[in-house]
């Protein structure tokens, strides 16, 4: 009987101590963490279907304003964030993930996939690539060809599951430059922002018409005038250049000094991308 009343449900009435802290109870909720005592009628369907409708269309709400801040009034959403208004938001680690499943399941502009044939020819430390990679396929009796496939679908899987790789390198950039305006938390949660607004706002619209372009024959076409290496690259730095001055303006009291920050983050892609680039081979040569 004793087993029975202590794990009946009808028993929570009579509780006097919280269940989460064990602090006494004053009210229907603790004054210590806020947990609610329960109570026989929260434990209907009724209150359950409520309660859940009610979680959902709140976060459903938050995410919509959040993502059209991001987009439409991106200097609001950071100064609220930084100022502390965030309750009407997304936590910015949950915008960069939902910008990043979205990439993830999105077919089209693979801009972080960084290729063998890139790997052994292209980046400062390409000679330790191909060195490793000559020796593994002599050491194996490997075809190049056929082993250029298994890993570039590899590293394309990666890829998608590396970003917040570059999220914690601009976020270090950001914080040198502004380490007096700004705690390195704040420069991480600037630098979230950043690759989400990059995600939604440059790869994603690239990626639809990427795929209007394979439906309706065109994608030779787009490939050799509109996603050519050079139109791709100054489209980048553009949009970088631009998102990236409007949310941290307020942190520099001139101009001119601000605007060297931002061509010196500009500058840094260089170094932020070779060190992700040699990240990505590194877990891909260990996964393949």
């Amino acid at each position: 009987m004793l087993i029975l009343e202590s794990i009946c449900p009808y028993q929570m009435t009579t509780e006097h101590n919280c269940k989460t802290c064990n602090e006494p109870l004053r009210g229907a909720y603790c004054h210590v963490c806020g947990e609610k005592r329960l109570m026989p009628s929260d434990r209907s369907f009724k209150v359950w279907l409520q309660e859940t409708l009610s979680n959902f269309v709140q976060f459903d709400g938050k995410v919509i304003k959040t993502l059209v801040t991001l987009i439409t009034r991106p200097v609001r959403l950071a100064s609220d964030y930084f100022e502390g208004r965030r309750r009407p938001y997304l936590r910015m680690i949950n915008l960069f993930f939902i910008a990043n499943l979205l990439y993830f399941l999105t077919p089209g502009l693979q801009t972080f996939k960084t290729s063998l044939y890139v790997q052994m020819n292209d980046q400062p430390y390409s000679a330790y690539v191909l060195r490793v990679v000559e020796n593994y396929l002599e050491r194996e009796e490997l075809d190049i060809n056929e082993f250029k496939q298994v890993y570039d679908a590899k590293t394309l899987e990666v890829s998608k599951l590396m970003l917040v790789l570059l999220v914690v390198l601009l976020g270090f950039v950001v914080y040198l430059l502004f380490a007096k305006q700004l705690y390195l938390s704040d420069a991480l949660n600037l630098a979230l922002q950043f690759w989400s607004a990059y995600i939604l706002m440059f790869i994603l619209p690239f990626s639809l018409i990427i795929v209007v372009g394979r439906a309706t024959g065109s994608l030779q076409w787009l490939s050799s005038n509109l996603f050519s290496e050079l139109t791709l690259s100054i489209a980048t730095f553009a949009f970088s250049g631009v998102y990236l001055w409007l949310i941290l303006r307020r942190f520099s009291k001139s101009i001119w000094l601000h605007f060297g920050k931002i061509v010196a983050i500009l500058a840094s892609f260089f170094f932020v991308f070779v060190v992700y680039r040699a990240v990505l081979f590194l877990i891909t040569w260990l996964l393949v």
